[in-house]
């Protein structure tokens, strides 16, 4: 799911542990436990039709279902632990260690779900139930990857109703676009615990289904008696195979192999970033800036500008600091041990033992992705075909295929019978260093090659070498169709939902009210052509709350794309937003129209417009009159992308600016903080910029108007995006010595020597031990306290 949509806000989030002590519990999955691992998770929603109001909920609802829930751990203590699945092939466990628990998050709907409509007997759009479901805790650890087993979210629906939410662990998620011809298949689960001899013991904990399925293909099931092909297969099923309790169970033991590769893609996906170049370096570039990883939860937020963004899943998210030993175990080493073709990758074979496997760099040029899978030898611009890497002098190999078996070969290439690591080294190195790289825009040593290192096992005879190349040709083949359907078409799908969603609404409300009646849709990316940008925006005067929101909706999504807002300026669209800030009295529309400006901001001539018809007092009005945090966040984007004005600085103080961003601090949300913290980062940049071009600066105005004490308050935050623009700000302000005495006295000079040592940003390390050497204020202090950088 890519949604950053907030539609919940957390009420109270805790953990709750089994009510009586319990000891280590390890178990070992059974055969009714193993087959599904590598499913999708599971997640029930249950609805309570229960009128209660917020603080009646918390005190007489939730202890009772935290009493509950303890007790009910003390019981099945296994629900609070996690699922130990080893790099290695050691076969899965459930282990419950004491002090584990289980997650719970309480939280309260807003107005936008509807509690009578998520649970009417109609269609509803599934993905607004993804709201009500909690994270489920994932994680890795040296060796084996780690999931907690249950996790909860209870959700109030003021004056309605709640819901209960369960995830429980059970593998990943899946879903494709096949053709006619492919193959579909219809699964349901059948009871079997009276079934099995011998009989079950009581205290067994685990699964005990059976496994039913059905084959048809795509095709059938589409058409116009796809229905009743459904019903009839399954019909047969349960007649021939359920309803004989022999049956059942007859070819158990084929499970594995059968159905297990229904369950898995067959591809798994990492994501790593790579650390700031050079360029990045001094141009004091930010990644945080556009990207956020979230290893713990191994999700990736794109920020598509400063107040909307999408998240992305992947099996893996490395962050820059990770190491290359890292990255090999947590993608490579499973591929060498347990190849991820398998259905289970605890059973499988390894590669050594004759199963292939492929890990596959994807990225632009300069993202790393030689660096992540081997060094390159000198630079080569020269335009070549295929060349033998053992013999550089043979450049010009062809490529023949056996009209016959379709396999294909390279006559001519270097064989080298390979019988010890030494020897395979050497030659891996050799080739290595013939490999061609060249200087781009992007990357001074890009790869301009593909190197292709084949290994034949000595022992297989050649027909089993053709069988298997055959075979892994179509299974790669296979895999990458899947990685395309479930990665990148999911991703698009949903960013073109979330991206287009209200502006499509629009679209339908203006053709068929002013224009025609045959409700056509229009996207976003010519509906000012079609509809008039001009039309839109005079829309946003109308009398009439919906439409004003609608139309405020599309200028907001046309703005956070540079191309549309000159066209939106020079329409007076920013005129027309400000007017509406001024006098809006729906606080959607007052957040919205924030936000749009948010985006104009980015611009810097737009800064310039935005002061200049007073954006600067109005803002912080705006600010002043709002709750939800999200308005605040769109607030506090804008005013952190005037601050990084060189030409606003004094205006921007004069009119309260600083102090009017010190007030959004009130409100606790880690995004709104976020915000200020980059404001206040962007203005003390500014003033750092000021004293490099010559002009000696006076005390700082953020420092006059108040803004250390929070400076250094936030300087640990536990927010990584947080702390690291109050990392920069401490930085740029400990740079000029006419600030280095209020700092002193501030508390900053310990959290500048914590920045000196502890930063995982080296370019702020650096900067801070450069600060505090070059600082006379600073080395006395030092040496009063007899401390050394």
């Amino acid at each position: 799911m890519a949604t950053d949509t907030k539609r919940v806000a957390v009420l109270q989030a805790t953990a709750v542990s089994p009510s009586e002590d319990t000891a280590e519990l390890r178990l070992h999955l059974t055969f009714f436990d193993v087959i599904w691992v590598s499913f999708h998770q599971i997640q029930r929603v249950l609805f309570f039709n229960h009128p209660i109001s917020s603080s009646e909920f918390l005190e007489t609802v939730v202890p009772g279902l935290k009493t509950s829930l303890s007790k009910a751990l003390s019981r099945y203590p296994p629900l609070a632990g996690n699922l130990i699945q080893p790099f290695n092939l050691d076969p899965p466990e459930l282990i419950y260690s004491p002090g584990d628990s289980v997650s719970i998050n309480f939280t309260e709907a807003d107005e936008s779900l509807d509690f009578n409509r998520l649970t009417a007997h109609e269609n509803r759009d599934a993905d607004e139930f993804y709201n009500l479901v909690p994270d489920l805790p994932t994680g890795s650890e040296e060796g084996y990857n780690k999931t907690a087993v249950l996790a909860i979210q209870v959700t109030l629906f003021p004056e309605t109703g709640y819901s209960w939410v369960t995830w429980v662990k059970s593998g990943a998620e899946s879903g494709e676009t096949v053709n006619g011809n492919e193959p579909e298949y219809l699964g349901f689960t059948v009871d079997v615990r009276k079934r099995v001899d011998p009989p079950l013991p009581e205290t067994y904990f685990g699964n005990c289904l059976a496994v039913a399925v059905i084959e048809s293909t795509h095709g059938k099931l589409k058409s116009e008696g796809g229905f009743f092909e459904a019903v009839d297969l399954i019909g047969e099923c349960i007649s021939e195979k359920v309803n004989k309790k022999d049956e059942i169970l007859k070819d158990a033991d084929e499970w594995l192999v059968k159905y297990g590769p229904l369950s898995v893609s067959g591809v798994r996906v990492a994501v790593r970033l790579r650390p700031r170049n050079s360029e990045e370096m001094a141009a004091d570039a930010d990644f945080a800036d556009c990207v956020e990883l979230q290893p713990e939860l191994k999700r990736l937020k794109l920020r598509k500008n400063y107040w909307d963004s999408d998240t992305y899943e992947f099996d893996e998210v490395l962050t820059e600091i990770a190491s290359q030993k890292r990255v090999y175990e947590v993608v490579s080493k499973p591929v060498d041990e347990a190849p991820v073709s398998s259905p289970l990758p605890f059973i499988s074979e390894s590669v050594l033992d004759g199963y292939n496997g492929t890990v596959m760099a994807y990225g632009q040029t300069g993202t790393g992705k030689t660096y992540t899978l081997g060094r390159l030898g000198d630079e080569d611009t020269s335009a070549r075909g295929i060349m033998d890497l053992l013999n550089p002098a043979n450049d010009n190999i062809s490529i023949v295929e056996d009209q016959r078996t379709g396999d294909v070969s390279l006559p001519g290439a270097t064989l080298v019978d390979v019988r010890d690591q030494q020897t395979f080294l050497e030659l891996l190195r050799l080739g290595e260093a013939h490999r061609i790289a060249a200087n781009t825009k992007l990357n001074t040593e890009s790869s301009r090659s593909h190197a292709i290192l084949m290994l034949v096992d000595g022992s297989s005879s050649l027909q089993e070498i053709l069988e298997e190349e055959s075979y892994q040709k179509k299974k790669l083949e296979e895999e990458v169709r899947i990685l395309h359907n479930q990665k990148l078409l999911r991703q698009r799908q949903q960013w073109t939902k979330i991206h287009w969603h209200n502006e499509l609404l629009l679209a339908t409300k203006l053709r068929y009210s002013r224009d025609n009646d045959n409700g056509e849709r229009t996207s976003i990316s010519n509906l000012h052509e079609q509809v008039g940008l001009q039309k839109i925006l005079s829309l946003l005067e109308s009398e009439d709350a919906n439409v004003q929101i609608h139309a405020v909706k599309v200028v907001a999504n046309l703005a956070a794309e540079e191309a549309n807002q000159g066209k939106i300026v020079e329409a007076s669209g920013l005129t027309s937003l400000l007017r509406l800030l001024r006098k809006y009295e729906d606080e959607t529309i007052g957040r919205i129209a924030a936000g749009a400006i948010a985006n104009l901001a980015m611009n810097e001539c737009n800064q310039e417009l935005i002061m200049a018809q007073g954006g600067v007092p109005l803002l912080p009005m705006t600010a002043t009159n709002a709750e939800d945090p999200q308005t605040l966040r769109m607030v506090a984007g804008a005013m952190a992308n005037l601050c990084g004005n060189d030409k606003l600085q004094t205006r921007l103080r004069s009119e309260s600016g600083i102090k009017a961003i010190l007030g959004m601090v009130r409100c606790t949300d880690p995004d709104v903080l976020s915000q200020v913290a980059r404001g206040i980062a962007n203005f003390a940049k500014c003033e750092s910029r000021v004293a490099t071009q010559g002009i000696r600066p006076g005390r700082s105005l953020l420092v006059e108007d108040g803004a250390l004490p929070w400076i250094v308050q936030n300087a640990n935050n536990e927010a990584l995006l947080i702390r690291r623009h109050v990392e920069l700000a401490l930085c740029h302000l400990a740079q000029h010595e006419v600030n280095a005495k209020d700092l002193t006295r501030g508390g900053a000079l310990w959290d500048l020597l914590g920045i000196s040592r502890d930063c995982s940003r080296d370019d702020i390390k650096a900067l801070a031990c450069r600060t505090l050497t070059s600082s006379s204020m600073f080395q006395a202090e030092m040496r009063r306290l007899r401390i050394e950088v």
